[in-house]
């Protein structure tokens, strides 16, 4: 039942892995044009969309990238739902709430990721996902919009795993964000990729 934020392209909502492991906001009425919680947003049933604006986190195929699917991927091998078709997640119990960040040209701002963030925080999540980074090499202060949004989900007491990306680089040297904010927020995992060995991914980024 632990409901997880997936900050990302945004995720299938009817997929038959994972519809049935989607996180509802109950306090919201569903399609009546009305802030029923007074959160800030209507008709947020599944998720919000930060990179269009608007209640649909769903992936939008006609973006301007080939990683609209990606959000769903991440959300798969989160919480896949055990019935016998596709695959089985790590957590088949957990609830994912979708976060929509790209916006239809395949852009990621800064300002959509704080937003993801502290809505994440503000609407149960205790665990968030954010499988995207900046190019390597990006100054931290150039990040304070994310930093913003980790410190306020950290304050209140929310888990940021973050990818490590896959530029093949030390990020210990060149830093990225959100995958270095681990070495000054104990509440944020950085997370690599390894091969069916065990050894580092030739493509995945390290660091001590």
């Amino acid at each position: 039942g632990t409901v997880v934020a997936v900050i990302d392209s945004g995720v299938e909502l009817n997929h038959p892995d994972l519809s049935s492991r989607l996180w509802t906001n109950s306090a919201d009425t569903c399609g009546n044009a009305v802030d029923d919680d007074s959160n800030g947003f209507v008709d947020d049933c599944n998720g919000w969309d930060f990179g269009g604006k608007d209640n649909n986190p769903n992936p939008e195929q006609s973006a301007g990238t080939s990683n609209w699917y990606h959000g769903t991927h991440v959300a798969g091998i989160i919480a896949a739902a055990r019935n016998n078709v596709g695959v089985v997640g790590l957590a088949p119990d957990a609830r994912i709430m979708p976060i929509k960040v790209m916006a239809s040209n395949g852009a990621i701002s800064s300002s959509a990721i704080y937003g993801a963030l502290v809505y994440a925080a503000n609407n149960g999540a205790k665990v968030v996902n954010m499988s995207i980074a900046t190019p390597p090499n990006t100054a931290r202060a150039s990040a304070s919009a994310i930093e913003s949004g980790i410190q306020y989900a950290t304050a209140r007491g929310v888990i940021v795993v973050a990818a490590a990306g896959n530029n093949s680089v030390d990020i210990g040297a060149q830093p990225l964000w959100p995958a270095n904010y681990s070495l000054y927020y104990p509440s944020v995992i950085t997370v690599g990729a390894t091969t069916n060995t065990d050894a580092q991914s030739s493509s995945s980024n390290y660091g001590a």
